[in-house]
């Protein structure tokens, strides 16, 4: 009857969901993880699922994914200690294998920015592992990615979010430079990161000048060594046919017809 096909189906998607969020935690053992949150990596089991990811994908035809430094931590970048910032590109070459051409969209995703939003960096990661299981099996993700180029930039404020994972009262929001006021109330030093990318910076609605509040923008437009990766990485993968000129006077102006590109 309908009806109990109805209920086979259900079945059968019943059993799916629990293969996919089994095999997702018995993957997520392979990584090291935040004490006490088994579920969510830490910035050093990040950067091992990446290395794992691009060792994946030589094995599964026509997919193509590469890890790069794009960047420094800020603590890294004065010598003391910290991160590199690391970017993965994920994409599928079938239309390629096909002999046939493909003008692929731009799909640009940052996590991790502030330091205490530890969900992001999890959940892109786990849809990015859930494309590349369907590639090649799946039609809908194939042709995503076979049209697609995504690239990830999981832990973008990789200092802080250490000091969080290690410390999760402290609750902190931002990178770790101490600026030239040192002094503010613990946890409540550096810059927000969110607030210091160029596109309209110094906006006292939203950002602030002070360097112990949590929305400080930072000394000057781009500052922070953590933004500069970003935004020297996304002009790299958008085309600049595809930028406007000045985004401020622009900023009512739609994008062309033709633009394929999307930050997130």
């Amino acid at each position: 009857s309908s009806m109990n096909k109805d209920e086979s189906l259900t079945q059968q998607l019943y059993k799916q969901i629990n293969y996919k969020e089994e095999e997702g935690e018995r993957r997520l053992q392979q990584y090291s993880t935040i004490p006490g949150y088994s579920c969510y990596k830490n910035v050093a089991g990040s950067f091992d699922w990446m290395d794992n990811l691009v060792d994946r994908s030589s094995s599964i035809p026509n997919l193509s994914i590469t890890k790069e430094i794009i960047g420094e931590s800020y603590k890294k970048s004065v010598n003391e200690g910290g991160y590199d910032i690391f970017a993965i590109k994920v994409t599928g070459d079938g239309v390629a294998a096909k002999g046939r051409t493909t003008e692929k969209g731009i799909v640009f995703l940052m996590t991790g920015i502030h330091a205490r939003e530890l969900a992001p960096p999890e959940l892109i990661s786990r849809w990015i592992e859930n494309l590349v299981d369907d590639y090649g099996t799946d039609a809908e993700v194939t042709a995503i990615l076979d049209h697609t180029e995504i690239h990830v930039v999981l832990q973008a404020n990789p200092d802080g979010r250490n000091v969080v994972e290690n410390d999760l009262v402290s609750f902190r929001r931002k990178n770790l430079n101490p600026g030239r006021r040192p002094f503010c109330p613990q946890g409540s030093s550096g810059v927000d990161l969110n607030r210091n990318f160029p596109f309209r910076w110094g906006l006292n609605k939203g950002s602030s000048s002070n360097q112990c509040s949590q929305t400080y923008r930072g000394q000057s437009p781009g500052s922070e060594p953590e933004v500069q990766a970003i935004v020297d990485y996304c002009r790299s993968i958008f085309p600049e046919s595809q930028r406007k000129r000045n985004p401020e006077q622009q900023i009512n102006e739609p994008y062309k017809e033709d633009a394929m590109g999307v930050f997130f």
